[in-house]
């Protein structure tokens, strides 16, 4: 596979579209939609589950560059850097810094308070979303 498929050129920039993230894009358009279908035949609101998945994106980068950052917190709070050096270091993704567990372990509670919220039933959200993973 190529690392980069092609580039998008804005302005100034030179932006690279990596394989392995269009990639990963599309896998995750295409389990929303399937999870959105699953839901609409079982009679769920399918929007709920497509929103679940924006949630789940979201809180799980957060989770696993937060779980990141602590675990290398020495790294993030260097005395020879400004506050906003070391606060902008803490946000930069592009740099590399994801753990897994870390988002998997602020994705659950958070998609739990969702599904209890739009009164989702727990086990069949459960059998719409495992084909989707």
């Amino acid at each position: 596979m190529l690392p980069v498929i092609f580039h998008i050129r804005v302005g100034g920039l030179d932006l690279p579209v990596y394989g392995y993230g269009l990639m990963l894009v599309v896998a995750f358009l295409a389990a929303s939609r399937w999870a959105k279908s699953l839901a609409g035949r079982l009679g769920l609101d399918g929007e709920a589950f497509v929103n679940a998945g924006l949630l789940a994106l979201i809180s799980g980068i957060v989770g696993a560059r937060l779980s990141h950052v602590l675990e290398n917190l020495p790294e993030f709070l260097r005395p020879d850097r400004s506050l906003w050096q070391n606060l902008r270091s803490m946000a930069d993704i592009s740099s590399g810094g994801l753990t897994y567990y870390g988002g998997f372990l602020l994705a659950t509670p958070v998609l739990l308070w969702y599904g209890r919220r739009k009164r989702l039933p727990l086990r069949r959200s459960m059998d719409i979303v495992a084909p989707c993973l």
